[in-house]
């Protein structure tokens, strides 16, 4: 008995709680989103790709992040390292901690290659109220083989789809090419830049840095998903249509809607505005 109500059954579906409850021979059904109202609920959970498992990070997995957190090309364009040993030993023992706190505010996630087990890299989403934010760091002998593609979606869909977040958004230096090319495959739309708003990355002679920030909401998430699925679906090909065959070289244009575009052209009489489509279907 709980205010009254005598609890008749409770089953949990995806985020929802669905209680069926009675008082005085009434019943009533009703939905709790744990998302929405159960932020409390969050907990570390391990995400997978085609490629990878995104797992949470072990006190043995030192030495495979110091090779790339202590790499001067590495974190060029991070706002962080070179890293020192105990400065990679604290990065491990903070990233265990978060994950264990419930609510999880903050997933950092090792990263891992699915055929070889081995740590290739990291990557984050942290929560503030609905909005998230993300980020990534790959070891250098794995880059341009698109698995920061799959690093970023995957948090895009555990943001929008399991956490309900409203916006996810994430940034990086200006001069960061590749890590904005990988914010952009990803569906996410840049929002604009903002001057000295980060130290300098390590190439540059100034002290502070431009930052790009990157931004996408969950209709739009929900879109791109939705025309992902559609073109991913098989397409049936019943052969080419059929087409006269060409004779002495003569191809004859036909319009099937005229769509006026206007140009000047030089004739035999000199220049002329004349309707393109026209001229073409005139002097094939």
């Amino acid at each position: 008995m709980l205010l009254g109500f005598d609890f008749v059954s409770l089953v949990t579906y995806n985020q929802y709680h669905i209680y069926t409850i009675t008082r005085e021979g009434c019943h009533v059904i009703f939905l709790v989103n744990l998302y929405a109202l159960g932020r409390e609920r969050f907990e570390m959970k391990q995400l997978e790709t085609k490629r990878l498992i995104l797992r949470k990070f072990k006190e043995s997995d030192f030495a495979a992040v110091q090779s790339y957190a202590s790499c001067p090309e590495n974190i060029i364009f991070m706002v962080w390292g070179p890293n020192s040993e105990e400065e990679t030993k604290s990065f491990i023992r903070t990233a265990i901690a978060k994950a264990d706190e419930v609510p999880c505010r903050n997933f950092q996630y090792a990263v891992t290659a699915k055929d070889t087990g081995k740590l290739i890299g990291a990557c984050d989403i942290s929560i503030s109220g609905e909005e998230g934010a993300i980020g990534w760091i790959l070891h250098r002998d794995f880059w341009r083989q698109g698995y920061a593609a799959e690093m970023g979606a995957v948090l895009l869909d555990f943001g929008f789809g399991e956490l309900g977040l409203h916006r996810i958004t994430a940034t990086c230096d200006e001069e960061n090419t590749a890590s904005y090319k990988v914010m952009e495959k990803i569906g996410m739309r840049r929002e604009g830049m903002f001057l000295d708003a980060r130290p300098a990355n390590k190439i540059s002679c100034r002290q502070y840095g431009d930052e790009l920030s990157y931004a996408i909401v969950k209709d739009e998430w929900e879109a791109r998903k939705e025309s992902d699925y559609y073109n991913s679906l098989p397409c049936v090909f019943n052969g080419f249509i059929e087409m006269p065959l060409l004779q002495d070289g003569e191809i004859r244009l036909v319009r099937i809607a005229r769509v006026p575009q206007w140009h000047d052209l030089y004739t035999e009489g000199g220049y002329r505005r004349v309707n393109i489509y026209e001229w073409d279907i005139k002097h094939y």
